[in-house]
């Protein structure tokens, strides 16, 4: 409702535009009506009531007060045991024992005490440190807190927690909140470093919050992350997140209060290694990359970062090994401490076999004491423990054993694997009974089998090329190899399609696949568009002999096992223009269990040269160019031959000339299947070939075992007769070196 004086107002503006009769005064009446329309749109507001005016109040009173609730006032100035405080900024063996107590209430051993003193070092000069220590060593106890001391005493500002997974990061940022908020020693003589979070009470809800004086401290508090928050003039803050090793963690900083910004300068590596990676060679490689790539050059140029990895061996070869291995991993400074770092002498152990055979009596007998079994420890401790070396002396329950040494008998007794694997830091390989007698194929090596001849070049003495294209669901994998007539190999060259451009890569990290070829598209449609630009392209070169010679690949195979797209395979080699030289080829594994070669290869078969291989027609009702088909188990043992003999022997397999790192993916491809042996019902023994590693990357071992049975059927591996000096019989024709139609002599 309009008010009085407003009303009057009003009647006042509306008659002086009645008296206004000169038209010329358009626009001072215009100015008074918009006054008017202007007084009648300005309606005051209602006045509030007293009880809006008591709500009102207590509103502003409850900000206020929860406000200043959230200033934590200043960080406390003295501290409760100043010696103590000065001791522990000086050592972290002080600090250790006497603000952990409960943590560590044994003595350290040798061992641990250089891990601490070996800590220290590199946190305040920088560099790496990697342990291995039996279960229950201690070594993530220590490196955690050995970090928060570091940052208390403004060693290092920003660390870094690096878990396998992510719920395990979790955990272990989980531990060290535990450590800040229930260590009452550290609140007594780190109060002012730790002001900020131990103000919050473990409630990140008032991280957002929390002020000095009306100065936000930052403080930060939640799964992921700690920032201490900043006192100003009083205190630097700190940070610690926790990461998956397999996140992300480029570009990873923390922008402060003072609008700095700062880097991790400490890391912790805690248990990297999983069994799913341990057993795959290409995961192994990838973890390693990433340890010492990425996760090494968080710190930036302008600061040395101090590294710890906590490492648990998993099987010979994976990254724990690879990292504590000195040889290997030189800047790691690996330390690998057994439980037992010596058993005791021959006469000692006999001693131990006696205590054994009476403690296995007492758990038949249900005797949980073990009393005679103790005693005998007891009455005989000098000599079973003679020449014994242990990694940790007072590891043991002095309620129920009687030493070190004991607790590591009864923890062997119980599990010999798992104590050779937990305890002593040496897994036993066990398994199924392998042929690695007669084919103990090692990566290294063979990614060293060169030979001085360049890539894509014939090699002299060389007289066939074959090449094989392996089928896999995101590109195609190819080897190209050259023979001499008497079995000796050569590979000339491998690649993939769509090219990786990278020497090392696996199926589970491509990083040019058809789909960004050629884009998105059916499978089979993929497939064949690959194919056709790939044998063109392997089908067009030219590999020239000393600059004399020129020859081509006389044969191209094509795997053609996968079911899901062999109609399609077939019908590509039926039209190329290249069917003449293009070779569907389906390997059959032949084992004990399994139809024998001879029924296989004898079921409407073509007359084929070679052994273990059958050319055959396409399937009936099909339309198709004939396919080979070969036994693989028996391919993979001749070429597993030829890279073991040495390679100045007539069947040996060696590479091209190139860097071993360039071909360890070569290497580790030929290492990713290994033979076993396997019993028929009539007692005839079968070396078969199994992937040993999951997901089994063997695409390059596969293109060696079809080159090698497309040489076959062209004459390689002839048995010839030999003379009494042992040289070939040359009474025999011998076949003329060839080359393909395309040979030219260059001079």
């Amino acid at each position: 409702m309009i008010q009085k004086s407003k009303r009057d107002e009003l009647r006042s503006l509306l008659a002086e535009i009645d008296c206004i009769d000169d038209m010329d005064e358009l626009a001072y009446v215009e100015s008074l009506i918009a006054k008017c329309e202007e007084r009648l749109k300005a309606d005051d507001k209602p006045k509030a009531s007293r009880a809006d005016k008591i709500r009102a109040a207590s509103a502003i009173a409850q900000k206020k007060a929860f406000r200043d609730s959230q200033d934590i006032g200043p960080a406390p100035e003295g501290l409760v045991d100043e010696d103590r405080r000065a001791k522990s900024d000086e050592s972290l063996l002080y600090h250790l024992t006497n603000y952990y107590p409960e943590t560590f209430p044994l003595e350290f051993g040798e061992d641990q005490k250089l891990f601490i003193a070996d800590i220290e070092e590199t946190l305040n000069h920088g560099g790496m440190k990697a342990v291995a220590w039996p279960r229950g060593g201690g070594k993530t106890a220590i490196l955690i807190r050995a970090v928060l001391w570091a940052v208390m005493t403004r060693r290092r500002r920003f660390v870094c927690l690096f878990a396998s997974t992510s719920p395990e990061a979790t955990e272990l940022m989980q531990k060290t909140k535990v450590i800040l908020m229930t260590s009452f020693r550290l609140h007594q003589d780190y109060g002012k470093e730790l002001h900020c979070l131990i103000s919050l009470g473990g409630r990140s809800t008032l991280c957002a919050g929390q002020h000095i004086g009306g100065k936000k401290t930052g403080v930060k508090w939640d799964n992921r992350s700690i920032a201490s928050g900043s006192i100003e003039g009083a205190l630097d803050e700190f940070v610690i997140l926790c990461r998956s090793i397999g996140g992300s963690m480029r570009g990873m900083s923390h922008i402060t209060v003072d609008e700095k910004t700062i880097r991790p300068d400490a890391l912790i590596l805690d248990d990297p290694v999983t069994r799913r990676v341990a057993e795959s060679k290409p995961r192994t490689r990838k973890l390693l990359e990433t340890i010492n790539g990425d996760m090494l050059n968080l710190a930036g140029t302008n600061r040395v970062v101090a590294a710890f990895a906590a490492l648990n061996i998993i099987v010979d070869g994976d990254p724990s090994s690879q990292l504590i291995d000195r040889k290997i991993s030189p800047h790691w400074r690996g330390m690998k401490s057994p439980f037992v770092k010596q058993f005791p002498t021959e006469t000692a152990m006999a001693l131990w076999k006696k205590w054994e055979s009476i403690y296995l009596d007492e758990l038949d007998a249900d005797d949980i004491k073990h009393a005679e079994s103790n005693q005998f420890v007891r009455d005989h401790y000098d000599a079973l423990h003679d020449g014994a070396e242990m990694f940790w002396e007072h590891s043991y329950d002095k309620d129920s054993q009687v030493s070190s040494l004991h607790n590591a008998m009864i923890l062997k007794n119980k599990d010999e694997d798992a104590f050779a694997a937990e305890m002593q830091l040496s897994p036993n390989t066990g398994g199924a009974e392998t042929g690695s007698d007669l084919f103990d194929l090692q990566s290294d090596e063979i990614a060293r089998r060169i030979r001085p001849y360049k890539r894509g070049v014939m090699p002299s003495g060389a007289e066939i090329v074959t090449a094989f294209i392996d089928i896999q669901k995101e590109f195609l994998s190819y080897m190209v190899m050259a023979f001499s007539m008497q079995g000796r190999g050569y590979v000339i060259d491998y690649g993939s399609f769509p090219d990786q451009r990278k020497p090392y890569y696996s199926k589970q990290d491509i990083a040019n696949s058809f789909e960004d070829e050629f884009g998105p598209m059916p499978l089979a449609d993929h497939i064949t568009q690959g194919l056709d630009i790939l044998t063109d392209d392997l089908l067009s070169r030219e590999f020239i002999e000393d600059g004399k010679r020129v020859y081509s690949i006389e044969k191209l195979g094509v795997d053609n096992r996968w079911a899901l797209v062999a109609p399609d395979v077939r019908a590509f080699a039926l039209e190329s223009r290249h069917r003449s030289r293009l070779v569907p080829m389906i390997g059959h594994f032949v084992g004990a269990k399994t139809r024998p070669w001879q029924r296989i290869s004898a079921e409407k078969s073509r007359r084929t040269r070679g052994v273990g291989v059958a050319y055959k027609d396409a399937p009936k009702g099909t339309r198709g160019i004939p396919e080979l088909h070969h036994d693989t188990n028996m391919h993979k043992s001749n070429l597993a031959s030829g890279l073991t003999v040495p390679i100045t022997s007539q069947t040996a397999i060696t590479v091209f000339e190139d860097t071993p790192q360039n071909l360890q993916m070569l290497g580790d491809h030929c290492e990713a299947e290994q033979p076993f042996i396997e019993e028929s019902k009539d007692g005839a023994k079968h070396v078969i070939w199994r992937a040993v590693q999951k997901p089994c990357n063997n695409e390059l071992f596969d293109g060696m075992v079809g080159c090698m049975a497309l040489a076959g059927t062209l004459g390689v591996f002839a048995k010839t007769k030999r003379s009494n000096t042992g040289q070939s019989d040359t009474t025999k024709t011998k076949r003329k070196r060839r080359a393909y139609s395309m040979n030219l002599d260059l001079h």
